[in-house]
C-alpha cells in the first residue's frame, strides 16, 4: 500500500483465525473525544493459525474502559519485532467509536500516520447508491 500498513494489517479476520491468551495488564495512553488520559489495558497475545500469515505473534493492548485497540506489536517467525501500530486518538459518534489517528512504526524506524478528518456518520446514503449498476462503476 506504499506505507507501513500492509493489506494484512487492514483486513478483518474471524475470531477463529488465531489462538489467544491473556498476556497480562498494562497502562496505555490515548485520546477519546478530546480527552487524553492513561487507562488500564489488557495485553492479549494472538498466534495466527494460518501458516502463511506474515506474523508469528501479535500482542494487542485493549482498553479496559472502552472496546478499542490501543496498540499492537507484530513479530516475525524468529520472534523479532516487525512493527508496532498505535491508535492514539478516538472519537465517539453515538455508539460508534472511530479511530482518528493511527500510527504504524516499522522496526527499521520508518513511520506512517493514518489520520481521519471530517468524519461523518449516519448521513442517510440513498438506497439507489447500492444498486448493481452503481456498484459496478
Amino acid at each position: 500500500m506504499g506505507s507501513d500498513f500492509s493489506y494484512y494489517d487492514m483486513e478483518s479476520r474471524d475470531f477463529g483465525d488465531a489462538a489467544y491468551r491473556l498476556d497480562g495488564e498494562d497502562t496505555c495512553t490515548y485520546t477519546l473525544d478530546g480527552r487524553r488520559a492513561e487507562h488500564a489495558c489488557w495485553v492479549i497475545a494472538s498466534t495466527p493459525t494460518d501458516p502463511d500469515a506474515p506474523y508469528s505473534l501479535v500482542k494487542t493492548w485493549v482498553s479496559r474502559d472502552e472496546p478499542i485497540m490501543v496498540r499492537s506489536e507484530m513479530f516475525d517467525r524468529n520472534g523479532q519485532p516487525v512493527k508496532s501500530v498505535y491508535v492514539t486518538e478516538w472519537k465517539s459518534f453515538g455508539q460508534v467509536l472511530i479511530p482518528l489517528k493511527t500510527l504504524a512504526a516499522a522496526a527499521d524506524g520508518h513511520k506512517t500516520l493514518l489520520q481521519m478528518e471530517d468524519v461523518r456518520v449516519n448521513q442517510g446514503v440513498p438506497a439507489a447508491t447500492f444498486t448493481l449498476q452503481n456498484l459496478q462503476r
